[in-house]
């Protein structure tokens, strides 16, 4: 018993003596186990604190970022992301799947053989296949015809057939364009802008004034935000999140344009749009797609489901609303249209007026709009 006991005690004193342990004072102290406590309270205050963060919560697989486009950056040229790896887009996290990288190679394969050529060349090449390719698919080619019948019902069918051919065409130029940021900047550089029409929304600006510009997939789109930062003013984008989060990188180069940032549609892009218009800010949005919880409002002369949440927006923000546009010129230039702005009323009656300024511009350069838009589709309406 003795020399077991005294083995027993042995054993004790090398333990303690492995792990740190000793009496001072009367009083115990582990020091191997206090630093091991701390380090685990230490771990869980960080746990507690970054429960949200993305990157640091230890459950989540921290996704691979795409820059999200902040004032005045410019994202890198993409890189695909790992397969099955999320790629943070702004406010979301998407996940690549393998039809991601399937269709990314069929979209950037005739950008990348066209690099070789001039900027204007590229565009003119590249729309012209794309827009053949529109024309090619069968229910592409229904949709502009059937929504070409609709607004034009006396239109022949043989000059309703040229004028679908020269849409396919501007469609397809303005795909390309995106691939090619850089030499699209340099060409919206020189545009042409009447006098004085840029006064309001500087007027606006400088008061602290919040500005909304709402526009439609009319002609060249971008070329109204390049003017405003040629004259100083910076101004953000609200955009549709495309499908695909590898063609979403390109996209949002685009979008960099106006040196503002880049807001979603939906509850991830609207806090921070609120944020940006209540600080005095200026926003671009495109106001002609479908929307099917909208009101029915008149577009081209047909009722059509639109969504007021934005003059909303700008009722509740005291935002000034204005219309404006970037129209291709017959000599490959860009002319900016700067309307004057919406008189704040209803929400319905402002809408319609931005609905009518666009009609406007679609009824006097029908080749210049998406036509594949399905504008006018109505699921309140029996088939």
């Amino acid at each position: 018993m003795r020399k077991g006991h005294q083995f027993g005690e042995a054993a004790l004193i090398k333990h303690d003596r492995d792990i740190g342990k000793h009496t001072a004072n009367g009083k115990e102290c582990n020091q191997s186990t206090r630093r091991l406590k701390d380090k685990k309270e230490s771990r869980a205050v960080d746990r507690h604190q970054n429960a949200n963060h993305p990157d640091l919560h230890p459950k989540r697989q921290a996704p691979v970022r795409a820059p999200y486009i902040k004032k005045n950056h410019y994202p890198p040229i993409l890189r695909f992301a790992p397969l099955g790896k999320r790629i943070r887009l702004g406010h979301m996290e998407r996940k690549t799947k393998p039809r991601h990288y399937i269709e990314a190679v069929l979209i950037y394969a005739l950008p990348w053989l066209l690099r070789p050529l001039p900027f204007a060349w590229r565009v003119k090449i590249g729309g012209a296949i794309l827009g053949w390719a529109i024309r090619a698919i069968g229910g592409l080619r229904r949709r502009i015809i059937d929504n070409l019948t609709l607004i034009y019902p006396a239109m022949p069918a043989r000059e309703k057939r040229a004028l679908m051919r020269r849409i396919t065409r501007h469609i397809g130029r303005g795909f390309i364009e995106i691939f090619y940021t850089e030499d699209l900047y340099t060409s919206l550089t020189d545009v042409q802008i009447r006098p004085g029409a840029l006064a309001e929304i500087a007027a606006a600006h400088k008061a602290g004034q919040p500005v909304i510009m709402v526009s439609g997939h009319f002609g060249q789109w971008e070329a109204v935000r390049v003017a405003l930062k040629a004259e100083g003013l910076r101004s953000a984008a609200v955009y549709k999140p495309s499908k695909n989060p590898i063609f979403e990188r390109r996209f949002a180069k685009v979008l960099a344009i106006g040196g503002a940032g880049v807001f979603p549609i939906g509850p991830a892009g609207m806090r921070p749009m609120l944020k940006h218009l209540r600080g005095g800010g200026i926003v671009s949005i495109l106001l002609d797609q479908r929307v099917a919880d909208g009101e029915i409002i008149d577009f081209m002369g047909q009722p059509a489901l639109t969504s007021t949440a934005i003059v909303k927006l700008a009722l509740k923000t005291g935002a000034l609303v204005v219309p404006t546009y970037g129209r291709l010129m017959p000599d490959g230039k860009t002319e900016v249209i700067i309307e004057r702005s919406v008189p704040q009323a209803d929400p319905i009656a402002m809408q319609q007026a931005i609905n009518d300024s666009l009609s406007a511009q679609v009824f006097a350069h029908p080749e210049q709009w998406y036509w594949l838009h399905n504008r006018w589709a109505r699921p309140d309406l029996p088939n």
